[in-house]
């Protein structure tokens, strides 16, 4: 009977058997070949042979027909021999050793200190030797953290184990790494992370650490080639810096984030935090309990303010200060936007109601400040009774203003009577009480001659000095401490670190180390590991106060008249021109200190900046500081 074939079947055939076929017969048509005839045995090897299927009128299993197909178009395999098959099994499995052996040389787990980093994103980063591991997964069940092979793009998949508790290796998953090592990558990142971490220290100088830190990786010259520049290392650690505070804010109007609003110890460090009219913006008042369980004790309060160290927006950090063991050290600070009585009234209403809570009440008798009328003016209402002085020093420095203003200072350093003239008018202050009417009368008629200048300035002194500002808030006589030369010297310190007008974060970062250093410093005083020689009272207060005596009695006993007696406490005031112009250079700025010390650096002679202002024993930057 007539073989017929149909078109699929071919295109099944010529496609080696990609879909299934049925197990049946199927009747191939005859074609014009030369197969008539053929068995099925013989057809089976002509296609074989040929690798075309032939007419014929045989009946054929599909099956075959596409098994004899595949062998045909198969590339013709060689018979091989038991011994060949053998050897052949040999060298592949020399080979595999080899492999193995060269892997594990060179890409295998190498176990070594481990130390850690952050992700660009982040996360978490273990270096151990030359490779570099992140972080995959924890189980807190079994106590161990997993981190993958940072070589993701390798498709790595050797995983190390720590202990999640103590952090030591435990060990690994078994597999090697399928990459070499990368020694200038891990060098890269180490050097980065530990940049980071330095430049979370803002006192730290960027480019100067990854200058120092490029130099002591030692590179070859190939590495120096392909590591990455210094300024792009920086960059990096200035955006990690950034990205430790929150956004600046564009106003007053904030809301100040948990991490400057707490301690390290997460204790409130907030005490009032006002936006009103009346302050001309935003008044906030710090402190901690401890701090002001101290204010409360003290019998003897400094105020003062600084400008260059306050954040943009605000006009002034009033600095309050109290003393422990004859040592001050700032207890409260308050961000001012202006200098009006409104805002200090409140900030004292604030003391005031937080120690009313506690079992004993505010102990101060003394409050020492400069001479402004509105702090003046809003503490006398709010302590009644205590006695209220300005400073010495800003006495003198408000002087020596004067004098320059008026033209005075080429006479100041060439003239020796006018300059005597013009320091007893700073030595008053020290004056005896009794004495003082004489000592003020004898310079209002000892003008020296032909100077209308010294004139100009007795007239400045009588209006300021004797009638806005009464003798009660500058005469100190005897009284210690005479300045308030321990916040001068703060002032001095927090602007070394705040730096000029730094933004809001970045004071209030600052002004919580403050705190957390002073809260050290108030722990020693208070257990007295800190002993009175090595506080911030000087013994040069002392010495100024046996000398006023001694003139007093003198003068008394008759032994000194007025002009002589003048002359000798100018002595004691020193060059007013250096201690002014000085006045915030007095103390060195050292981390380890708080309160600096009244004594001045030793490393600056001052006073032999003048040689022509007279035999004076001490300078004004020292004797105004130390009293």
């Amino acid at each position: 009977m007539p073989i017929e074939i149909d078109n699929k079947l071919n295109k099944d055939v010529d496609d080696n058997g990609r879909k299934e076929m049925r197990k049946k017969k199927k009747v191939i048509p005859a074609a014009n070949v030369l197969t008539s005839g053929l068995t099925q045995s013989e057809l089976l090897s002509n296609v074989k042979d040929t690798g075309v299927i032939p007419s014929s009128t045989i009946t054929v299993d599909v099956v075959d027909i596409t098994s004899t197909l595949k062998e045909a178009r198969s590339p013709t395999t060689t018979t091989t021999t038991a011994d060949d098959k053998e050897e052949h099994d040999d060298n592949k499995k020399q080979k595999k050793d080899d492999d193995d052996k060269h892997f594990k040389e060179i890409y295998s787990i190498a176990v070594g200190p481990i130390t850690w980093g952050k992700t660009k994103l982040g996360g978490d980063m273990l270096f151990m030797e030359e490779s570099i591991y992140v972080f995959q997964s924890k189980s807190d069940k079994l106590n161990k953290t997993l981190w993958r092979c940072q070589r993701r793009d390798k498709k790595c998949r050797a995983v190390v184990y720590t202990d999640s508790t103590t952090a030591n290796y435990l060990g690994n998953n078994g597999v090697d790494h399928n990459h070499p090592t990368d020694l200038l990558s891990v060098k890269k990142h180490r050097l980065v992370n530990d940049l980071k971490r330095k430049g979370e220290d803002l006192t730290v100088n960027i480019p100067a650490a990854v200058d120092q830190g490029i130099a002591n990786l030692g590179l070859n010259d190939e590495d120096m080639v392909n590591f990455p520049r210094p300024k792009t290392m920086a960059r990096a650690v200035y955006r990690h810096r950034a990205n430790m505070f929150p956004p600046l804010p564009k106003g007053q109007t904030f809301e100040i984030p948990k991490q400057f609003s707490q301690t390290k110890r997460n204790e409130s460090f907030v005490l009032y935090d006002g936006y009103k009219k009346k302050y001309d913006g935003r008044l906030l008042l710090f402190s901690t309990n401890e701090l002001l369980q101290q204010l409360c004790q003290t019998e003897l309060i400094l105020v003062d303010g600084t400008f260059a160290s306050v954040p943009t927006g605000f006009e002034q950090l009033v600095v309050i200060m109290g003393t422990i063991n004859d040592e001050g050290v700032p207890l409260a600070w308050a961000l001012t936007s202006n200098r009006k009585q409104p805002a200090y009234d409140k900030i004292w209403s604030e003391i005031i109601s937080w120690s009313l809570k506690k079992p004993s009440p505010m102990k101060v008798k003394r409050f020492i400040l400069d001479f402004e009328t509105a702090q003046r003016n809003s503490i006398e209402q709010h302590f009644v009774g205590a006695e209220v002085t300005g400073c010495w020093f800003h006495f003198c420095k408000a002087l020596y203003k004067n004098i320059g203003q008026l033209g005075l200072i080429t006479s100041y350093k060439d003239n020796a009577a006018i300059r005597t003239w013009l320091r007893s008018f700073m030595s008053l202050p020290l004056v005896d009480n009794d004495i003082f009417p004489y000592a003020v009368e004898y310079l209002q008629r000892h003008i020296p001659t032909g100077s209308d200048q010294c004139r100009e300035f007795l007239r400045y002194f009588e209006s300021q000095w004797l009638v806005s500002v009464p003798r009660q808030y500058w005469h100190v006589g005897n009284l210690i401490p005479r300045s308030n030369n321990w916040i001068e010297g703060y002032n001095n310190r927090i602007g070394i670190r705040f730096g000029n007008h730094p933004n809001i974060w970045l004071f209030l970062y600052h002004l919580l180390i403050e705190e957390q250093i002073i809260e050290q410093r108030v722990q020693q005083l208070v257990v007295g590991k800190i002993q009175r020689s090595d506080s911030a009272h000087a013994p040069q207060n002392d010495t100024i106060s046996h000398s006023i005596t001694n003139l007093n009695r003198k003068y008394i006993n008759g032994k000194l008249d007025i002009e002589k007696y003048l002359k000798a406490c100018t002595f004691l005031v020193g060059n007013a021109d250096v201690g002014s112009a000085n006045a915030n250079k007095m103390v060195s700025s050292t981390a380890t200190t708080v309160c600096p010390t009244t004594t001045p650096p030793k490393k600056k002679k001052l006073a032999t900046k003048i040689s022509t202002a007279g035999p004076t024993t001490k300078t004004l930057f020292q004797l105004i500081f130390s009293c």
